[in-house]
């Protein structure tokens, strides 16, 4: 916590130390997830100049808090500002194993996909959205690719093995409530 008030007071200041420690322990990170998802190094730069500036500007309101590490906050901030770019270009890749976007009932399932495979997305974005946060954050960077060390670090985690237990009990509880949807005896009965 203190770290993460650190960064922020640093960044309201524009104190130039703490924005180079912020390019240099974050940006790689921002850099992998914008070079897998149709991005260039160019695009992650300015997409991180970008997300700076969002986290500058919500700083300086006066009721601003997070209750996350820096690092989650910074990724969730670009990782939001990335898919509406995508979604703005048209270039979303349509992949089955693709995250969701944070806010899945604005997309047009119907115009993208058949009927049932549509009903089966609006079923999992209800479901997902219905998760806790922390749960959200680990199965999205579980379907990035990022790995269990990586997740534990943004986390906070102590050990992976914690990770990996709460990483089971997310798809479990996701699991459970796709299967209690109204919906899903439709589609798989």
């Amino acid at each position: 916590m203190k770290n993460r008030n650190r960064i922020l007071r640093g960044i309201q200041r524009g104190d130039e130390k703490i924005l180079r420690e912020i390019y240099q322990d974050y940006y790689p990170m921002v850099q992998a997830y914008v070079t897998k998802n149709n991005g260039t190094e160019q695009d992650a730069g300015d997409l991180f100049h970008d997300s700076l500036i969002v986290v500058f500007q919500k700083s300086r309101q006066k009721d601003f808090n997070i209750s996350c590490r820096f690092s989650t906050y910074l990724y969730a901030v670009c990782r939001n500002l990335w898919l509406k770019k995508l979604r703005n270009r048209k270039k979303m890749p349509l992949e089955e194993n693709m995250p969701f976007p944070d806010n899945m009932e604005g997309i047009d399932h119907e115009g993208i996909y058949s009927e049932p495979e549509a009903q089966k997305r609006r079923i999992f974005s209800r479901c997902f959205a219905r998760l806790s946060e922390a749960c959200q954050k680990i199965l999205t960077m579980s379907m990035e690719g990022s790995s269990v060390d990586q997740i534990t670090t943004l986390m906070g985690h102590s050990t992976k093995q914690h990770t990996l237990n709460r990483k089971y009990r997310c798809k479990e509880a996701l699991k459970k409530m796709v299967q209690n949807d109204p919906e899903y005896p439709e589609l798989y009965t």
